[in-house]
């Protein structure tokens, strides 16, 4: 009796740890999704205040690209206005910091827009800019084709340095 007890208390354990459970943040320590990138490999990068002063400096551990020592970090988009015209124009913003093992090196970065229609991303701009380590903001003015339907929409702005791709969501809607 002891056997059948040690092997369904066995076999309890393998169900769970492979079925899940219904607490997504233990789930989500057992499970991976395999579509997605791996997770950048951690490096240090030492941050310096723009006085350039050698006691206000310090070194803080953030996520990046072991290989080539560059890494992205995306905020919140925004969008103004909130509600416009089909045709109109709107202002997109968002920061976002280029991480680097160096302070002087140059990162080729591009900045897009695209509107999602029907599903489908439609690019409305697009800009190559290099930064150097540091907090920038990709600001935009797009203007919304005239043909556009009365509805909720979604920009979608994405940051890349060629390898690292960070996105962000702003929806918006058109009167």
């Amino acid at each position: 009796m002891n056997a059948s007890f040690d092997y369904r208390l066995a076999l309890a354990f393998v169900l769970v740890s492979l079925g899940g459970c219904a607490d997504p943040n233990i789930r989500d320590r057992w499970v991976r999704d395999y579509r997605a990138s791996p997770e950048p490999t951690s490096t240090t990068v030492t941050l310096v205040r723009s006085d350039r002063s050698a006691d206000t400096a310090r070194q803080e551990s953030k996520p990046g690209d072991g290989a080539r020592g560059t890494g992205l970090e995306v905020g919140r988009s925004t969008i103004t206005p909130r509600n416009v015209s089909p045709g109109g124009s709107l202002v997109v913003s968002l920061p976002y910091t280029v991480l680097t093992t160096s302070a002087g090196t140059n990162v080729k970065i591009t900045e897009t827009h695209a509107l999602v229609i029907d599903n489908e991303p439609v690019e409305l701009r697009r800009q190559e800019i290099v930064r150097r380590q540091g907090t920038h903001t990709a600001t935009a003015k797009v203007t919304l084709p005239s043909a556009l339907s009365s509805g909720n929409y979604t920009l979608v702005t994405t940051i890349s340095d060629g390898k690292i791709n960070k996105s962000e969501k702003a929806s918006f809607a058109v009167k």
